[in-house]
């Protein structure tokens, strides 16, 4: 864009207004694209292209200039001051000199295998620093285990509430015989409801929750994140979530609602009770354990 910026000129010219053009649809893009990721794709070939039609010109110009043969003198005198009707002179003067054709031809090589290295040794960077973040990803079957288990243990079109949207292509590909809250973009339950989009947020992410919230999570999802209508309606009883999300699941389990039925190294399941009870000895509050252990002491005495 630097580039494209300093090369510009006469927008106002027929030959220039493409040139304009890309240089207010890119200069957008950019503007837009540390707001919006989804554009990131666009703004880098149409900033290449504002870029190349700025400097055309320029290229042109320094092509016809470095081609073109300086006049030949004769007798101290230049084809420029050769008489009208001496046109042969003048036309030798004006065709380039193969030797500087050649010469321009070897230099535009230079100049565009030079371009070429420089912008292919960031690629090489961008590929090394790609594959470094793909190795880190999860494997591809990280999620079978914990699909499998709800294939043999929750009805077919069972809603599961996910707590993580871009975990949805994995969940979907190992069982597309569940409905699941969110998938592919935030955006899409966004649009379909907005203050259910924030309570998915909010509960998911599970650090500003209100004690009162934490003590009822089973019923906020219970009672919210529902599909269907009449006898065919079906609400969230399972939730599904990676290691990611140590808030949600310790509020899960704290809240006495939920009881974790499946547990390997990349997942974790868990079924939401009919009724509140007593939550699992780790997630007991602290209060609640000292009167287990002293019962315990007392049994033992």
């Amino acid at each position: 864009m630097f580039v494209g910026y300093v090369a510009f000129r006469d927008a106002a010219k027929p030959g220039r207004r493409r040139a304009f053009f890309l240089l207010l649809f890119s200069t957008l893009l950019m503007v837009v694209n540390p707001r919006w990721r989804r554009f990131a794709e666009y703004f880098p070939p149409f900033a290449v292209l504002f870029a190349a039609f700025a400097l055309e010109p320029l290229v042109r110009r320094a092509r016809e200039r470095f081609t073109a043969r300086e006049p030949a003198e004769s007798d101290g005198t230049t084809n420029e001051g050769a008489p009208t009707g001496e046109t042969g002179a003048t036309d030798d003067a004006r065709t380039p000199a193969p030797a500087r054709v050649e010469r321009a031809r070897a230099w535009e090589f230079v100049l565009v295998g030079t371009a070429f290295v420089m912008l292919a040794a960031p690629l090489v960077w961008y590929a090394r620093v790609t594959s470094q973040d793909i190795a880190g990803m999860a494997a591809p079957d990280s999620y079978r285990g914990g699909m499998a288990w709800l294939g043999d243990h929750a009805d077919r079109g069972e809603l599961i509430f996910n707590t993580d949207w871009d975990d949805f292509p994995k969940l979907f590909f190992y069982n597309p015989n569940f409905a699941y809250v969110s998938g592919l973009d935030p955006t899409y339950l966004l649009d379909k409801d907005q203050k259910l989009s924030e309570l998915y947020a909010k509960l998911t992410i599970g650090k500003d929750l209100k004690d009162d919230e934490i003590a009822n999570l089973g019923p906020l999802i219970r009672d919210n994140f529902c599909v269907g209508e009449g006898e065919h309606k079906r609400c969230a009883r399972y939730t599904f979530s990676d290691h990611e999300h140590q808030d949600f699941y310790n509020n899960a389990l704290d809240s006495g609602w939920f009881d974790e039925v499946y547990h390997d190294d990349d997942c974790s399941i868990l079924r939401m009770r009919d009724q509140k009870g007593t939550p699992p000895p780790d997630n007991s509050p602290p209060d609640e354990q000292g009167d287990d252990s002293d019962e315990d002491d007392s049994q033992g005495n």
